[in-house]
C-alpha cells in the first residue's frame, strides 16, 4: 500500500509538471499554432520564418501584365527567383492581403521594394528599416505598408541578387488569429 501511494504521488507530480514548460507556448511546428492569445512580436516571427522556414518558391515576372505568383503564404519564407529587370535582376509578384492592417515585409536581402494597389496606385511605406538587430544576417530589411483586403503587386529590384526571400507579418495581429 505504501508503494502504491508513492507511485500515485509520483504520477500526480509528473502529470502536474508536464503542464509546465519553458514558458514559451509558441509551437514551432508546421501548423504554427499559438495558444497564449497574446499579440506576437512581428520581428520575432519574421526572424523565425526567414531563418527556419517553412519555405516556398515563386518566380517574379518581368512586368505586372499577365498572371503573377501570389507570395502571401502565411508563416512561410517565400524564395522569389528574380528575372532580368532594368538591366539587372528583379521582377513583380502578387500579394493577396486577406485582412486589412499594417503588413511588414521582411526581406532576406536589401532589395528595393515597391507596393501598388490593383489599379496601379503606388503606396508609400509607413516605415522602412535596415538589417534586423534581433537577427542580423537573417533579415536585411523590412518595410511596413498599410493594406486593405485585396490584391497588390510587389515590385522587387533592380538588384544584382538572383533571388530574395520574403516573409510577411501583420503588425499588432493577435496570435489567436493565426490558429488553423
Amino acid at each position: 500500500m505504501k508503494y502504491l501511494n508513492l507511485n500515485i504521488f509520483a504520477f500526480a507530480l509528473a502529470a502536474s509538471l508536464a503542464g509546465f514548460g519553458c514558458g514559451d507556448e509558441h509551437d514551432h511546428g508546421d501548423d504554427h499554432n499559438h495558444e497564449n492569445n497574446q499579440a506576437h512580436d512581428p520581428q520575432e516571427e519574421g526572424c523565425e520564418h526567414m531563418g527556419d522556414g517553412p519555405f516556398a518558391d515563386a518566380t517574379a515576372a518581368a512586368d505586372a501584365t499577365g498572371t503573377l505568383e501570389n507570395v502571401a503564404v502565411e508563416h512561410t519564407r517565400v524564395n522569389i527567383a528574380l528575372t532580368d529587370f532594368e538591366a539587372e535582376k528583379g521582377g513583380v509578384v502578387s500579394f493577396e492581403a486577406p485582412e486589412a492592417g499594417d503588413y511588414i515585409f521582411f526581406l532576406s536581402d536589401a532589395v528595393d521594394i515597391a507596393v501598388a494597389s490593383s489599379d496601379g496606385t503606388a503606396l508609400a511605406a509607413e516605415a522602412s528599416e535596415g538589417e534586423s538587430t534581433l537577427c542580423p544576417g537573417v533579415i536585411a530589411a523590412s518595410h511596413t505598408y498599410e493594406l486593405a483586403v485585396g490584391t497588390y503587386t510587389i515590385t522587387l529590384g533592380p538588384t544584382s541578387a538572383d533571388s530574395v526571400g520574403i516573409v510577411y507579418e501583420v503588425a499588432g495581429h493577435d496570435d489567436h488569429a493565426h490558429e488553423e
